[in-house]
């Protein structure tokens, strides 16, 4: 029987129990035991403790958001989903604008008309003046790092119930100031959406599924923020749209993430975030889908194929 681990933290873990297990019981099915490990106890490991335990194994999935970690198993020749470079993209939205743009301008196949918004980069020693500069004005204000829209901020001031702060500026500032000190963060251009998105499930560089979330409560659309869910059916032109994405992203290295568009009021997707560490309760909440047993049949293939 092949040997593979995941890696949560001790504490998403626990969180995502139900998760593992259906992990566990897919791979079984292909003969792989599948055993988890915490991050804290992989992090204590010293290089040739590492390098014992690991080496031999088939694969990991790494579930920490830590791409040095990836790249720990990628130096011993272990493969790991997914790669130091898709975990650090996932989780630093500014490196992924930039590796998006560079990769259009390189192929010249940049999406026709608005595909991101602005996007510019603000330092976290720079955040105070630029929340000076820009609230009131429209603009979307978010951690570099951050998840689950728990770091996401509009700065309008118009009025408008916008999460936890309403028209005084300077709350709203101090509010958001505290929420974000000491991150890097970008700052974009608000687009109108009517608080919905679109988040696409990949599977081995091919589209799997899409839902469409929509947000009850302010602009943001978050199911794990009350946002509600339900399956949504791309068309060939939206298809056709999102599969530059995939292969700006190395198609085939998206082993198991989300790709989140923004739906605008006339239909149009708006590149918001690379999810690589993707969640899969709104797929099963809202559809028959069964991804994790699409991804483990995957690796599988994968390993008839010998490149796991």
């Amino acid at each position: 029987m092949n040997i593979a681990y995941i890696i949560y933290y001790d504490e998403e873990a626990k969180k995502n129990s139900g998760f593992i297990e259906m992990l566990k019981s897919e791979c079984r099915k292909y003969d792989i035991a599948l055993e988890y490990i915490s991050f804290e106890k992989v992090n204590l490991m010293s290089e040739s403790s590492f390098e014992n335990k690991f080496k031999k194994i088939f694969f990991v999935i790494n579930r920490t958001r830590e791409y040095k970690l990836s790249l720990r198993f990628e130096k011993i020749n272990v493969k790991v989903f997914h790669s130091s470079k898709i975990t650090e993209l996932g989780n630093n939205k500014y490196k992924t604008y930039c590796c998006l743009k560079e990769y259009f301008e390189k192929n010249k196949n940049e999406p026709q008309g608005e595909w991101i918004a602005h996007t510019v980069l603000v330092k976290a020693d720079d955040l105070n003046n630029v929340l000076n500069d820009y609230i009131g004005k429209g603009y979307v204000i978010k951690s570099v790092d951050g998840h689950g829209g728990s770091q996401v901020f509009s700065l309008n001031d118009d009025g408008t119930k916008l999460g936890s702060y309403r028209k005084n500026r300077d709350n709203a500032k101090n509010n958001i100031y505290k929420s974000l000190q000491g991150h890097d963060c970008v700052l974009q251009k608000r687009i109108d959406s009517d608080s919905n998105d679109i988040r696409v499930y990949i599977v081995f560089g091919k589209i799997y599924a899409a839902v469409l979330r929509h947000g009850n409560d302010g602009f943001k659309s978050n199911f794990s923020l009350g946002g509600s869910v339900e399956e949504y059916f791309l068309d060939e032109e939206q298809k056709k749209f999102i599969e530059k994405f995939i292969e700006a992203f190395g198609a085939g290295q998206l082993s198991m993430a989300g790709i989140d568009f923004i739906l605008t009021r006339d239909g149009n997707l708006i590149f918001n975030e690379l999810e690589e560490m993707v969640g899969s309760r709104m797929l099963y909440n809202c559809s028959k889908h069964d991804i994790v047993r699409k991804y483990v049949e995957q690796i599988a293939k994968l390993q008839e194929r010998g490149t796991v």
